[in-house]
């Protein structure tokens, strides 16, 4: 779990940070849906690029970006973000 979905969830979900383990089962539980699959991709230069997996956890009502080759949890997204750019 990185230290930006700590952040992120705090500001963006607004309840205390799960611990990683319950994230995981979170995960596992029926009701969350595997939105997009990780994929390491290639720009026309050659430069790769890292697409990171989604999953909509449907009982928190969030979206987490996971890297699943290094294993950690990157992001949240929630429903009412407002534009943070």
């Amino acid at each position: 779990m990185t230290k930006e979905f700590r952040s992120r969830w705090e500001q963006r979900v607004g309840t205390p940070v799960p611990d990683a383990e319950t994230v995981t089962g979170w995960m596992k539980h029926p009701t969350t849906i595997w939105i997009q699959r990780m994929q390491d991709l290639f720009l026309p230069n050659g430069r790769r690029y890292r697409v990171l997996a989604a999953y909509w956890l449907t009982r928190q009502d969030v979206i987490i970006k996971v890297d699943e080759k290094a294993g950690r949890i990157v992001t949240v997204l929630a429903k009412g973000m407002k534009d943070e750019g």
